[in-house]
């Protein structure tokens, strides 16, 4: 048996150098296309979220009003974060109003309910679009830190250097309840 590998070997030497060297370059590849279509992901998720908190400040603008935010540091952190988020200062602060602005959301909604709200739906439905977001993006940069980390291919060298992705902690995203499905 062992004789007839060797055989095998022996004939097939350039069809099997072939083969070789065409699996090296096309897990090469795949792997460089997979980070590259996880960064474009990434980064279309994060403009999902900047778009939603820009739909969002009209919601903002509307809790500043109400009585629950009356107190002056959840009506000043409020005008903080719409002032902030008007004036786009830089791409990597969108995460932190994004966080920012779940935490106040979420403390409105816990205020209230749909006894004392006219929209409540429309609101809690608003809520869970950017909860829904954040929580995709924070999925998909997990991908990405698994991806780039996986041992054998971490040693290969990309054309491009690696973006740095961060999560968006909060207590909020407590995701206890839920199993998320790769």
């Amino acid at each position: 048996m062992v004789s007839k590998i060797l055989n095998f070997i022996k004939n097939q030497k350039g069809n099997l150098i072939i083969f070789f060297f065409i699996f090296i370059f096309s897990t090469y590849f795949n792997y460089v296309n997979s980070v590259q279509n996880q960064i474009i992901l990434i980064k279309k998720k994060h403009a999902d979220i900047e778009q939603l908190l820009d739909f969002h400040k009209m919601f903002m603008k509307r809790f500043l009003q109400e009585a629950s935010f009356k107190d002056t540091y959840s009506q000043q952190s409020l005008q903080a974060l719409i002032d902030s988020i008007s004036q786009k200062s830089s791409k990597k602060d969108s995460l932190g109003y994004a966080s920012t602005w779940i935490t106040l959301f979420n403390t409105y909604l816990s205020n209230n309910n749909s006894e004392t709200i006219t929209d409540y739906y429309v609101i809690k439905q608003n809520y869970q679009a950017l909860l829904s977001g954040i929580i995709r993006y924070n999925v998909e940069v997990n991908r990405y830190h698994d991806l780039i980390s996986q041992r054998p291919l971490n040693l290969i060298y990309l054309n491009s250097s690696l973006e740095t992705f961060r999560d968006i902690n909060n207590p909020v995203l407590n995701l206890t309840g839920f199993e998320i499905i790769y």
